[in-house]
């Protein structure tokens, strides 16, 4: 029985911003919700599942629509342009249903506190 306790998960997020930018998340690291090439927030993240090795995991096939050339600064103050691949945002995602559900329930708790509802 000891045995069942000692398993294990690996994996990675492949993460998409609103402007197609694609980044990978390790699944036991810090869970970034904004783009690390222009800023902008994540609206689309699939896991996938690498305990058994990659072939046994769903990766959805992400279609490039072209680039975005974003101006960066190195450590010294010196200027470069670099291309990022753009890609076409699948339709079907989870996590916006729920952060829209929780946007939700912020403008009812404020609806709440601004109708006198809600004691502190």
């Amino acid at each position: 029985m000891g045995l069942l306790n000692n398993m294990s998960f690996t994996g990675y997020y492949r993460k998409l911003c609103s402007n197609g930018h694609l980044w990978e998340e390790d699944v036991y690291g810090l869970d970034f919700c904004y783009c690390p090439h222009c800023g902008d927030t994540e609206i689309w993240h699939e896991l996938v599942h690498t305990t058994n090795g990659l072939e046994n995991s769903i990766v959805t096939k992400l279609k490039e629509e072209g680039y975005s050339e974003i101006t960066c600064t190195d450590d010294i103050g010196n200027m470069y342009t670099k291309k990022i691949t753009k890609y076409k945002i699948p339709h079907c995602n989870c996590k916006t249903q729920r952060v829209s559900s929780v946007n939700t329930n912020v403008t009812n708790i404020s609806k709440k506190v601004l109708d006198k509802d809600f004691i502190i």
